[in-house]
């Protein structure tokens, strides 16, 4: 089990280090094929690790970082724990454990009641998490004090991130994430449990707020995770809660989101709840006009009716403003007539395009993607989408005069990387009007990509091999070995040493000379190709003499 630290990131190491150093973990026991251990955090986390044949094949942990199936700090603890134990006893770690979790076992069936009892309380007076737990969960109800406890642990959790200015960093940021991330698991699930719907809602919005004051470096996107953690809570606690209760998170949700003082990413969870939890009428329409108010401001800002705008959230307001007016059933022309006042952006139209093409509406489907192309002319995959699309549109249809047009438009002008769309233009020409597309696309800047396939496609060997010996590029001339090798070998014998001449010159890295040495090898496979390769390896002994890299490769590979 020597090799288990390549496994986890440096940080991850780092921090199960720390876990194990503190004494975190608590329980560990033989099970089956491995062992399970229990690590001590703002929860007790559960590790299951698989061993066989002495080394560890699987790992499991029921913590949230570990959830997608990332290696975790608990489980680098555990192990941490049975490396120290395997160097400090000889005696088997499995069976020691269990054998440690029998006498425990045994210890606390010997207490009384009431040894336990105040062993409990001992434990839970010195450890806040273990007490907030018990208090949840056996109590009738959250007291005001437990709330500010809680609140007041939140806070504890910040300022233990902070550094000497005041701002969490990007190693801290992810400490942070997990860390709050198991607090609100350790306290919500249990509030859920016992019906404190209100209490769960207060307190998650307690957590979120805290972060958003943070001055925080979001560059690892750690810290949008707290965000999508809070938002499954929300829509647990909305599912839960009673509809006068709702009604008040209702108007939290829209105070806050109609503040605008978040976040993009935390007011684009507040817009999402607004739509898809409160689907009353009622409800709709205050979030409209809430969406409206934004999107007005934003437009007072700058230009956002444009397909540049400086709001980058602003595009998706609109959207969201379009599904909100067919949750309320408005009519097909009032939403296109909305989309027409910000027809520049492309997601607006594709959305109009969606609708033609649902009620099969074809023609019109067509003409707003000629328009498209117009449009979003400077936008090079825009128009290659819409040009696609027209294309299998016209085919689809039998308008061949359309289709042919709109692959020739395609090829010319949206830089193809496959020749399946030149094919399908082959097709719909005669052999000398086919010939003729064929040389423009060779001469055309946006037939770049495709010229060598096509070259090799129609057979232009000579051509081909021309213009790669002129480009000198080896990789190229290696792709079309195959076909170049019996008809033209001198030629591509001759490529090779030009390639391998010029490239010694600017090389310094065995690893280049490596390769240099691999195409040597391949000269000597042609005609006379022995006796050049001898020739240009003399002229490297005697020329770059000093190059010790390359004289040892060239020994290596007994040159």
């Amino acid at each position: 089990m020597d090799r288990w630290k390549a496994l986890f990131s440096p940080r991850v190491l780092k921090r199960g280090k720390g876990c194990y150093e503190a004494g975190a973990v608590k329980q560990i026991m033989a099970a089956g094929r491995g062992v399970e251990a229990v690590v001590e955090g703002s929860e007790d986390y559960k590790v299951e690790i698989e061993v066989q044949d002495g080394e560890m094949v699987n790992m499991w942990c029921s913590c949230p970082y570990a959830e997608d199936g990332d290696y975790c700090k608990h489980m680098a603890a555990v192990l941490y724990k049975i490396e120290k134990s395997n160097k400090d006893d000889s005696t088997d770690w499995m069976d020691k454990y269990y054998g440690e979790k029998q006498m425990l076992k045994e210890v606390i069936l010997s207490l009384s009641e009431n040894e336990v009892r105040d062993t409990l309380l001992e434990i839970a007076v010195s450890n806040a998490q273990i007490k907030n737990y018990i208090m949840i969960k056996y109590t009738g109800g959250i007291t005001e004090k437990q709330m500010r406890c809680l609140k007041r642990e939140i806070e504890s959790i910040a300022d233990a991130h902070l550094d000497c200015h005041g701002f969490v960093n990007e190693e801290q940021a992810g400490d942070y994430a997990e860390t709050i991330i198991e607090f609100l698991h350790d306290n919500v699930r249990g509030m859920m449990e016992q019906g404190f719907t209100a209490e769960a809602f207060e307190l998650i919005n307690a957590v979120l707020l805290q972060t958003e004051k943070l001055a925080i470096d979001h560059s690892s996107g750690d810290i949008m995770w707290i965000g999508d953690v809070c938002y499954e809570y929300w829509e647990d606690i909305l599912e839960q809660c009673g509809k006068e209760e709702k009604k008040k998170m209702f108007d939290w949700f829209s105070d806050m989101y109609a503040a605008g003082e978040m976040s993009n990413e935390t007011e684009c969870h507040f817009l999402d709840i607004l739509m898809n939890a409160f689907g009353d009428e009622d409800q709709l329409r205050q979030t409209l006009a809430i969406l409206d108010e934004k999107i007005e401001q934003a437009q007072g800002q700058s230009d956002c009716r444009g397909s540049c705008c400086d709001d980058c959230t602003f595009e998706t307001k609109i959207l969201r403003r379009l599904d909100i007016m067919g949750d309320l059933l408005y009519t097909e022309l009032e939403r296109l007539e909305y989309r027409r006042r910000y027809w520049n952006f492309a997601s607006v139209r594709r959305g109009q395009m969606e609708v033609y093409q649902r009620n099969g509406r074809i023609e019109e489907e067509i003409e707003l993607l000629e328009e498209s192309k117009k449009l979003d002319e400077k936008l090079p995959g825009l128009v290659e989408e819409y040009s696609r699309k027209l294309i299998e549109l016209y085919h689809d249809m039998g308008k061949m005069n359309e289709y042919k047009k709109e692959l020739i438009f395609y090829i010319f002008n949206c830089k193809p990387r496959q020749l399946d769309y030149v094919d399908k233009l082959k097709e719909m020409c005669s052999k000398e009007e086919w010939e003729d597309y064929r040389e423009k696309i060779l001469a055309s800047e946006s037939g770049e990509a495709i010229r060598h396939e096509l070259m090799n496609k129609e057979s232009l060997h000579e051509r081909l091999l021309e213009e790669i010996l002129k480009e000198g590029d080896a990789y190229q001339l290696d792709k079309y070995e195959e076909v170049f090798k019996d008809r033209f070998p001198e030629q591509m014998r001759d490529g090779y040493i030009q390639y391998v001449e010029r490239q010694v010159e600017h090389t310094a890295n065995r690893v280049r000379y490596m390769e240099l040495i691999r195409y040597l090898k391949k000269i000597e496979n042609y005609p006379d190709g022995e006796e050049k390769a001898k020739e240009i390896v003399a002229e490297w002994k005697e020329k770059y003499r000093r190059r010790f890299a390359l004289m040892g490769e060239l020994r290596k590979a007994k040159l």
